[in-house]
């Protein structure tokens, strides 16, 4: 029939439809009022605030690079800690050189020069018997020097026969003592031989301390005996020694001669072990001295000269 209009009813999801078709449409014409309400009150719709209202609705974008981006990196991935325990750094350590040492070996005793301690320098030769009495009978003249033994000392204590006590001895700052000990012998025999002949003193030996020379000390006197040194045997264990080129002997055996001990200068040196020269030579040397830079030097006139070293020991 005309103007008559016919009606079909609507379904849940058609009702749905129209439902949010009607709640967009609302919203929009809330959006509206409220641009235009806020025209109203002044504010101005900088880009800033534009952006606060994308930045509520949309979601953060964090560009690669930016200040942003390195936060996030180093929180999500933080740095190695430190370790506490220290590792060692490999360094190469030289492996030690031994100082060199000396070795033994044997000294020709009758040529001049460089020998060690107990190393016996020795001479022969032909000479007249009696050159005093311009003899010209010549005979074989056989002897030998050695130094047998030394010792470095801070003082020693030597014995007053006058007063009957010990004095202690010490030398100059900056010094100490050193003791050498010297045998000197004739060989051969006494009939074909020469039997005697001037032995060599303190004055024939010096000491010598790297490029130095150290005469004997002339302040100690033979008489006196040192303590230290008193039982100290000579080089073939026959007696004890003394100051070498003296002998203690006790006088005051004769009438109106007064007694005490005195030390007789011996001249002569004869043949045999009984008659040899045995015993000590004092010198000071600097303290700093040690047996691998100090010698003693023995010059015998037209015999020869020779020197001891002190850096090896053993007899050869």
């Amino acid at each position: 029939m005309m103007g008559v209009h016919e009606t079909f009813p609507l379904d849940e999801h058609d009702k749905a439809l129209i439902k949010g078709i009607l709640i967009i449409l609302a919203m929009i014409a809330l959006m509206l009022a409220l641009v235009a309400f806020s025209g109203c009150l002044g504010i101005n719709s900088t880009d800033d605030a534009k952006k606060a209202a994308l930045d509520a609705i949309s979601p953060v974008v964090v560009m690669k690079g930016s200040t942003q981006y390195e936060k996030i990196m180093a929180e999500q991935n933080p740095p190695a800690p430190i370790p506490t325990t220290l590792i060692p750094i490999a360094t190469t350590i030289p492996t030690p050189i031994p100082a060199p040492t000396i070795a033994a070996h044997t000294v020709d005793p009758y040529s001049q020069g460089e020998r060690w301690e107990k190393q016996w320098f020795k001479n022969r030769g032909m000479r007249q018997t009696n050159p005093l009495f311009n003899e010209s009978i010549r005979k074989p003249l056989d002897f030998g020097i050695v130094v047998y033994d030394h010792k470095f000392v801070n003082g020693y204590t030597w014995w007053s026969d006058i007063d009957g006590q010990y004095y202690k001895m010490f030398p100059k700052p900056g010094y100490k003592f050193l003791f050498v000990w010297v045998h000197e012998e004739v060989f051969g025999d006494s009939k074909t031989n020469i039997v005697l002949m001037p032995g060599f003193s303190a004055k024939s030996f010096v000491a010598q301390y790297k490029q130095a020379l150290y005469y004997n000390d002339t302040s100690y006197d033979p008489v006196n005996t040192i303590l230290e040194f008193d039982a100290k045997p000579d080089y073939y264990k026959i007696s004890r020694t003394s100051a070498l080129g003296y002998i203690r002997i006790y006088i005051g055996f004769k009438k109106g001669e007064r007694g005490g001990w005195i030390a007789e200068n011996q001249e002569d040196l004869y043949t045999g072990q009984g008659n040899a020269w045995d015993g000590y030579i004092v010198y000071q040397v600097p303290a700093s001295a040690t047996d691998h830079d100090t010698l003693v030097v023995g010059n015998f006139g037209g015999y020869g000269n020779a020197y001891w070293r002190f850096d090896i020991y053993d007899s050869i």
